[in-house]
């Protein structure tokens, strides 16, 4: 397709070429040529009609523009240009891995993260366990366990909440996360576009980490917070140690 049209916006060149075998496997390759859009991707699948079918995806995305305007509210004023592939056997729940093999973002907007090359691998098993792991120049993400991305934060104040209650009188806390258990670590290594992502007047120092352990069903929690310095407004803290331990029966703080 010469030209096409999606929600206002006039994309140039849109290519797709696909085969399907008598193996019962599928190849293709879909590509777009637009100077705010510039992506292509491969995608191969096997045993389609069976019980676990493999699908194999390696989409590349060169100069992802807000200037087309259905991406402008969630891209700001960034640039993307990310590298993708995932081989895996149920395109609804990703069993299997997936890979960012490198991501840059760019622009001016108070949202960019990392402007810098970033990769991340997340990996599903048939028994519903997980492993994320991400890595940046400013940041070491690696989250291992049962989880679902949406319910990890209400599932840590769900657990906290179980011992303080008063405390969440008048927040509302969303439910869900009741059957995750998961070990994290958190590490900070380059503060500068960290910083600029938060867009707080807080400022951090190389050093700081989270890491700890949660297991919602039986209201446990074990975490610690390092901070060798913290920034906020006019105060100034350092060498800062935070430690929650939760075992199902109570939960101490130590500091």
């Amino acid at each position: 397709l010469p030209d096409f049209s999606y929600k206002g916006y006039d994309y140039d060149t849109l290519r797709l070429n696909a085969h399907y075998f008598k193996t019962d496997s599928l190849s293709s390759f879909v590509e777009v040529r637009d100077p705010n859009l510039f992506c292509n991707a491969k995608v191969e699948a096997a045993n389609l009609s069976g019980e676990m079918p493999l699908f194999a995806l390696a989409p590349v995305c060169r100069h992802v523009s807000p200037q087309a305007p259905h991406l402008a509210d969630s891209l700001g004023n960034a640039r993307i240009d990310v590298a993708l592939s995932a081989r895996v056997t149920d395109l609804n729940t990703l069993l299997g891995e997936v890979a960012i093999d490198s991501l840059n973002l760019s622009g001016d907007s108070a949202h960019i993260i990392w402007s810098k090359p970033s990769v991340a691998r997340h990996v599903t098993l048939a028994d519903g366990t997980r492993h994320l792991f991400f890595s940046s120049p400013a940041l070491d993400v690696d989250l291992k366990g049962r989880y679902e991305f949406a319910d990890i934060y209400p599932s840590v104040l769900g657990v906290v909440r179980s011992y303080w209650p008063h405390l969440f009188l008048k927040m509302e806390v969303p439910e869900g996360g009741k059957e995750n258990r998961f070990a994290f670590h958190v590490k900070v290594k380059e503060v500068e576009d960290l910083m600029r992502f938060i867009g707080q007047d807080i400022s951090l120092k190389e050093g700081a980490s989270l890491s700890g352990k949660l297991s919602a069903p039986d209201n446990s929690l074990d975490m610690k917070l390092e901070l060798p310095y913290f920034r906020s407004g006019t105060s100034t803290l350092r060498d800062i140690k935070l430690a929650v331990n939760a075992d199902g029966k109570k939960m101490s703080l130590y500091a």
